[in-house]
């Protein structure tokens, strides 16, 4: 659930010496959200031929590796529905035989964050040798996962995560600038894992709460030299097959691409939480409850539980991890179905989920320039879901002020604290609401 602003009415008389305020508290705004060559490596770069400091950005999208992608880097804009112009790139670039993004520079006027686009429809799937089951995977860049100076991956995963960061924003283009209660979507890391959570539970198969589906690769890399490391990638890339070979089934039964499937899959997690709009088209229930293990890897011959194989089989196509060992002998996986609340609708989520400690707040007289408070409010999830916080403020009124020890994501049963303040500036009396 996302929480919005705290909103505040005025109402002031015009004189006395001290000022009386009561601040009652309401969310206006709120949403349920609960997914080169052969021995190069893909790691950021930095250093060009003229001597001049630059940064470049390596990666790829993977489900698997595509290689001839086109590839597009975009300054992050949350006025905008995609969150950012699709007519002006910042850079663009493709990915190479090896699927590795090559010569895609980081513009050094524009900051972070940036959104990067794949484009596959043009591509090839090495592990398939035909085009990819999608064509379009998305990630958003933090100054943080820049810094990493580490390859970044587009996948069917942060694309889950980039269409719920979307809806979370959506309708606040023009209402945000003459309404505050309404919040663009934040995109600073923060807000990212929480959407990453999202999707892992969501969507995830069971996959590790350690996983991150902006930050943890879906190949090896030199990075995961440890077991526990390529633990976490293997049991990424075999989510990943699992859930595109799912998107692809659903779409060849309703004739949706799986773009688009993936789209709406996005909206639909963040509304409630749940796959429900995309149940009212096709019941794909008994198809989520399958045993993920056991599914066929789209137009491969290996089903999820082999995704070791296909991994050490791509090797030597992609050549990002050639130097380094693959721990395969000992690295074990299981994926689990997908929780039948998230594909029924059995247990709805995003009503009655927030509990507070206190609606109002009472400070009194107090003299102008004097500081009431601060009044703690406590904030419970008591729902059945992680909550995602998109900010608590206070939006209209002089006077008040918060802060507040509430981490972006709140585990279900967890309890974080606002405490407000007031500050009279002038005489009378103030009532928010």
């Amino acid at each position: 659930m996302l929480i919005s602003e705290v909103g505040i009415e005025m109402h002031m008389l015009p004189f006395a010496r001290f000022q009386y305020a009561a601040l009652f508290i309401t969310f206006l705004f709120l949403a349920a959200c609960g997914g080169g060559s052969s021995n190069s490596e893909n790691t950021s770069q930095t250093g060009s031929g003229d001597g001049t400091n630059q940064l470049f950005i390596a990666g790829g999208g993977i489900k698997g590796p595509l290689a001839f992608a086109t590839v597009a880097l975009y300054a992050a804009d949350t006025r905008l529905d995609p969150l950012y112009d699709p007519a002006l790139p910042l850079a663009s670039a493709t990915t190479n035989a090896y699927a590795q993004i090559t010569g895609l520079a980081v513009p050094s006027d524009v900051p972070p964050p940036y959104i990067l686009v794949i484009d596959g429809s043009s591509a090839i799937d090495l592990n398939t040798g035909i085009a990819p089951v999608l064509n379009k995977l998305v990630t958003v860049i933090t100054t943080e996962a820049l810094h990493a100076r580490q390859p970044i991956f587009a996948t069917p995963y942060t694309t889950l995560a980039y269409h719920m960061l979307r809806a979370s924003g959506m309708g606040s283009t023009q209402q945000s600038i003459s309404n505050s209660a309404v919040s663009p979507p934040r995109l600073e890391a923060g807000a990212l894992t929480n959407f990453s959570n999202v999707s892992i539970e969501s969507a995830g198969f069971g996959m590790s709460a350690a996983i991150d589906v902006f930050m943890t690769p879906p190949i090896l890399t030199r990075a995961t030299t440890t077991i526990a490391d390529q633990q976490r990638v293997v049991q990424y890339r075999a989510a990943i097959e699992a859930f595109s070979t799912l998107l692809n089934d659903i779409h060849l039964s309703v004739g949706a691409t799986s773009d688009e499937l993936l789209e709406q899959m996005g909206f639909d997690l963040y509304d409630d939480g749940m796959l429900n709009t995309i149940l009212s088209v096709w019941d794909i229930a008994g198809l989520l409850a399958q045993d993920p293990m056991t599914l066929q890897i789209a137009n491969t011959r290996y089903q999820v539980k082999d995704i070791v194989s296909l991994m050490k089989e791509e090797r030597a196509l992609v050549g990002s991890s050639s130097n380094s060992g693959f721990l395969r002998e000992n690295v074990a996986f299981n994926l689990q179905p997908i929780r039948a609340e998230y594909a029924t609708g059995g247990t709805k989520r995003g009503a009655n989920i927030i509990a507070l400690s206190t609606t109002s707040i009472q400070f009194g007289n107090q003299d102008v320039g004097s500081v009431a408070g601060p009044k703690p409010v406590k904030l419970t999830n008591t729902g059945n879901a992680p909550l995602t916080i998109s900010s608590i403020s206070i939006s209209t009124t002089p006077g008040f002020s918060q802060t507040n020890d509430c981490n972006n994501y709140l585990p279900v049963n967890s309890t974080c604290t606002f405490s407000i303040s007031f500050t009279p500036i002038s005489g009378g009396t103030v009532t928010g609401a």
